[in-house]
């Protein structure tokens, strides 16, 4: 070797080089430090979207497991019962009008029963371990929740916003045929994406919802909040998404200064 000392010298930057790759890969990921549940959507969503809790829903698949019951059970019951989603179980009486043909006793122990009484049976069992428990909470617990992104401004229905990167889930998501789950982040750190219908944003700003699809803007007024700006926004800036403090509540319209500070260049949150 001619030169090993520019040799060593060229390994030891290709090196460095490498290990600050690797050392902003892993930075990346973890620019949002947020608590996100998995919910359901019926829609293609994006992160930074901010969503609403639009409904609850249970298909027979979900509660054929919550019943522990064969599907084919559950959806004769919902014939009989004459009922159009699942969830809807939960909702059934005996002295249903739509039951009056329906031989709905509860106690009914004979091992021939028609999936209506199968259903109202399992609904009022109680469970062995938890003795306050009911087969009826259990298909409750089994509600998917279906969000889809704010369209109006000031939104009352914020939930939270489509995390990039959360670093903690909570949940495992839903099951419901023809929906994805996406983790929606509930509070932290999260890239937001904001636009400047109700004029530019500076950090401590409150959030809420905007007229386009998806994104936040200033809130002008007291209402829903997602959260508060950790960065400024404005026509100069270069990207869609700010990192917002996501954290849905309500303006009370304090001053930011109320909620956040600069020390030395950095944001900070006042707690207490």
């Amino acid at each position: 070797m001619k030169n090993p000392i520019k040799f060593l010298l060229a390994a030891a930057f290709i090196l460095v080089f490498t290990l600050s790759l690797k050392a902003a890969d892993v930075k990346e990921p973890n620019h949002a430090y947020d608590v996100a549940e998995r919910f359901s959507t019926l829609e293609t969503l994006e992160a930074g979207d901010v969503v609403i809790l639009s409904e609850t829903k249970i298909d027979e698949k979900i509660a054929s497991e919550a019943l522990k019951v064969d599907e084919k059970d559950v959806k004769d019951a919902m014939k009989e019962l004459n009922v159009n989603d699942a969830s809807e179980l939960s909702e059934v009486q005996n002295d249903n009008p739509n039951n009056k043909n329906i031989n709905l006793n509860i106690n009914e122990k004979s091992s021939i029963q028609n999936p209506a009484q199968k259903i109202i049976n399992k609904l009022n069992e109680k469970d062995s371990e938890i003795k306050t428990s009911t087969g009826k909470d259990k298909l409750l617990a089994a509600k998917a929740a279906i969000v889809k992104t704010t369209i109006i401004q000031n939104d009352p229905n914020i939930i939270g916003v489509v995390s990039s990167n959360p670093s903690f889930i909570m949940g495992y998501g839903s099951e419901l045929k023809d929906t994805a789950s996406v983790p929606i982040a509930l509070i932290g750190r999260v890239p937001v994406k904001v636009s400047l219908e109700n004029g530019i944003i500076n950090v401590g700003d409150p959030l809420t919802s905007s007229t386009k699809k998806g994104y936040a803007a200033k809130s002008l007024s007291s209402g829903r909040i997602i959260g508060y700006a950790m960065e400024d926004y404005n026509e100069r800036s270069n990207s869609e998404r700010i990192l917002v403090f996501v954290q849905p509540g309500t303006n009370n319209m304090q001053p930011q200064s109320a909620f956040f500070s600069k020390v030395n260049g950095s944001v900070v949150i006042k707690v207490g």
